[in-house]
């Protein structure tokens, strides 16, 4: 049987054992957004928002430029395996 940590990148949890990329919750935060609202602006449905945030999907280049025009990041920043927190 396949543990669920064998898929999933093991190196960040959260949300109950989830691997979850910190900058961006923080970033969506840091700009008073809901999961719901960030999606509206990026034209996705909010759980597929929830999936990229979780670390289950990574978001077409489209998608991932949307994202980060809305929080003011440099898109590419959801390629980066080794993103900081800082």
């Amino acid at each position: 049987m396949l543990h669920i940590a064998t898929i999933i990148k093991p190196y960040r949890w959260g949300y109950g054992g989830i691997a979850v990329r910190d900058w961006l919750v923080n970033e969506r935060k840091k700009h008073n957004l809901t999961q719901l609202e960030l999606a509206d602006r990026a034209g996705i449905a909010r759980a597929y928002y929830a999936q990229i945030e979780l670390e289950l999907r990574t978001p077409s280049a489209r998608i991932a430029k949307k994202l980060g025009a809305a929080l003011n990041v440099d898109w590419t920043r959801f390629y980066d395996e080794h993103e900081s927190d800082s």
